[in-house]
Formats: structure tokens, C-alpha cells, sequence
């Protein structure tokens, strides 16, 4: 079970001091998710190394449910923080994808190297694949057709594809740069592009606390935590939305939380998303552009 890194709270054994009512459940239901993504390396013939963040994920996920289950009373909190990482694999819309896409195996591939802890802020491969599966997922579930493609994703709209470039910010100080080279990347294969910013690894990884806070409070964070981004990095953005191929800029801070009264006893991944629409785009780009914002609205307007 991992244990080199993650939240130090301080908190003795998990079942024991702090199991909340439904906990046994909710992580049962995440080692049979684990379980679905154990599989999907076999069907695509990609090696799952015992050694990588993602199999130790799912090892522990097992081990956890296994503790709880039988009443030993191993698991530690740093330990069960961990594994709900694997909420965001185990979403039905990236199941699918990994399903459907050509590349898939590459992007199992990549799932393994590296680290997949949430609360280590380490720059990895691993979680650059995880943040193209998390923003395509979400471009799904608002009804989108969004594949796994190079650059990183794509979808077509009215007729026109529309290419996905995807990155996660490990620091501020590159966020001209790292722009830029999205806009290269869209202009070298695609009409029209989304580039989609992760700013989780902006911030540091405070442990959820125990008793928790309001889904509202974290909500607001959320929100704070994008607005003040984009305070920031206005001048950047604008000469971004300002390319006549960008489509989109979206930018999401995330973490992983345990709010009071969530419908959920164990902390949870959650986001929210701000976007920003191109300024400069011809007038047969502009469906294109209506269509991909009303559904997103029409979606996942709670998301924004």
C-alpha cells in the first residue's frame, strides 16, 4: 500500500477512530471500479508494472476495502485519500473513451509512469494523461463527442474538428510559454482548438479535514482559486483568445475535498471550470463556437 507520500493528519487507524457510516461501501465500489481499469490494460495487451503509482493505487483500493470488510482496522487516512485518485479514472465517460480511442494503449502506457497522488504535486507523465482523460470526460458528459487524439484530444462540430490541447500547470512562472506552445500545436493540426489549463498543482494540497467543511465553501474556493488565475494571467489569455484558430480557453482548479454535507461519507475529486471564448474567429467558426457553449451550459452549468 503506498505510504512515502500523501496527507499526514495525524488520525490513528481508519476503521477503528474515523469510519463514517457508508465508507465500507463507497470504497468497495472503489476496488471494483480498479478493478474495471486493471482490466482495461489487458485487453489492450499494455503492462500494468507493480511498481507504478496507478497499480499501487489499485492494490491499495483492494487492501482498504479488504481491511474494512473484515474488521482488522489497518487503513490509514493518508492511505484512503490516496485511493479516491481512482474516482477520476473510474468515471463511466473515461472508461469509454479508453474503450473506444486508437490510442489507448499509449495512454495506458502513460498512466504508469510516475506518480498518480494527488497530494505530492510532483510533475509526472501519469497525471498529464490523467488531466487529457478528466477534460475529455467532461467534454462528454455535456454531450460531446470528444476522442483521444493527437495533439491530445479532438471533436467534431458541424462539421469542423475541433483539436484539444490539453496541459497541467506545475508552476505559474510558464504560463506565457506554455500557451504559446498550444496555440503552435492547434495551428499545426487542427482548424480550430480548445486548450485546457489544470491549475490543481497551482496551489498546495491541504488534507481534508476530518469533521470537513460546506460543498458551498468549497465551491466558492474553487471559483476564487480560477478567478484569481485568470487575474493574473489576463494579458496571456487575451493574445490566446485572441488567435483566430483558439475556440476556447478553459482553465479548472481542482482538488480532492470532504465537504460536511455531501451526499458521499469519503472525501471526493472535485472542479470547477471557467472558460473563455475566442475573440478573433472567422464567421463560419462562430456555430462551432455557439454549439460547443450551449451545450456545456445546458450540461454542466454548476460546474462553472
Amino acid at each position: 500500500m503506498p505510504s512515502k507520500s500523501g496527507p499526514k493528519d495525524g488520525t490513528a487507524q481508519f476503521h477503528e477512530t474515523c469510519q463514517p457510516p457508508g465508507a465500507f461501501r463507497q470504497i468497495s465500489e472503489i476496488a471494483k471500479e480498479a478493478t474495471a481499469i486493471k482490466d482495461l490494460y489487458a485487453k489492450h495487451s499494455v503492462r500494468l508494472r507493480p511498481q507504478s503509482g496507478l497499480a499501487q493505487l489499485i492494490s491499495a483500493a483492494h487492501e482498504i476495502a479488504d481491511d474494512l470488510g473484515s474488521g482488522r482496522g489497518k487503513s490509514r487516512w493518508s492511505a484512503v485519500l490516496l485511493v479516491v485518485q481512482l474516482l477520476r479514472l473510474a468515471k463511466p465517460e473515461v472508461v469509454s473513451i479508453l474503450a473506444e480511442s486508437a490510442n489507448s494503449a499509449e495512454i495506458l502506457g502513460r498512466l504508469t509512469q510516475g506518480s498518480l497522488d494527488a497530494f505530492d504535486k510532483e510533475r509526472s507523465p501519469a497525471k498529464d494523461a490523467l488531466w487529457e482523460l478528466e477534460f475529455c470526460a467532461w467534454l462528454r458528459a455535456t454531450g460531446l463527442e470528444a476522442r483521444l487524439a493527437r495533439p491530445d484530444g479532438s471533436l467534431a462540430i458541424k462539421g469542423r474538428r475541433v483539436g484539444i490541447e490539453c496541459k497541467r500547470l506545475y508552476s505559474e512562472a510558464g504560463t506565457e510559454k506554455v500557451l504559446s506552445k498550444a496555440r503552435k500545436q492547434i495551428r499545426e493540426s487542427s482548424d480550430l482548438g480548445i486548450i485546457a489549463l489544470d491549475l490543481e498543482d497551482l496551489y498546495p494540497a491541504v488534507p481534508p479535514a476530518l469533521v470537513g467543511v460546506s460543498q458551498q465553501y468549497i465551491t466558492q474556493m474553487l471559483r476564487q482559486r480560477n478567478a484569481a488565475f485568470y487575474a493574473k494571467h489576463a494579458r496571456h489569455i487575451s493574445k490566446t483568445i485572441a488567435d483566430p484558430r483558439t475556440l476556447f480557453v478553459v482553465y479548472s482548479a481542482g482538488g480532492i475535498f470532504r465537504a460536511m454535507d455531501a451526499p458521499v461519507p469519503l472525501p471526493y475529486p472535485d472542479r470547477r471550470w471557467e472558460i473563455r471564448a475566442g475573440l478573433a474567429l472567422d464567421p463560419d467558426a462562430m456555430p462551432v463556437l455557439t454549439e460547443t457553449y450551449e451545450r456545456i451550459m445546458r450540461k454542466s452549468p454548476s460546474d462553472i
